[in-house]
């Protein structure tokens, strides 16, 4: 079966109301929508989730986050020091 992998952050996770991967499944039906999101997600997290995907010969969607957004990866507070010494 022919596969849509939807790559977004919050806006295409569908978690109040249907977000356009849902929709986009509910359009072609044909197709297994594959929903790679995340709720706060950053570029970088979505090309890493991307990687992971067996996406050869099917269909991409990547709807981007915006540029300035970054993944928080870090489980203390020194991500705030990270934060004010990145160059603008």
């Amino acid at each position: 079966m022919n596969k849509i992998f939807c790559l977004g952050d919050g806006y295409a996770h569908g978690h109040i109301w249907p977000e356009w991967p849902q929709i986009l499944q509910a359009l072609c039906p044909e197709h297994t929508v594959v929903p790679v999101t995340g709720i706060g997600a950053g570029n970088e997290f979505l090309i890493s989730q991307l990687l992971t995907q067996e996406v050869s010969n099917q269909k991409v969607i990547f709807q981007w986050a915006q540029h300035n957004r970054f993944d928080k990866l870090l489980q203390d507070d020194n991500w705030k020091t990270l934060a004010e010494s990145d160059p603008k």
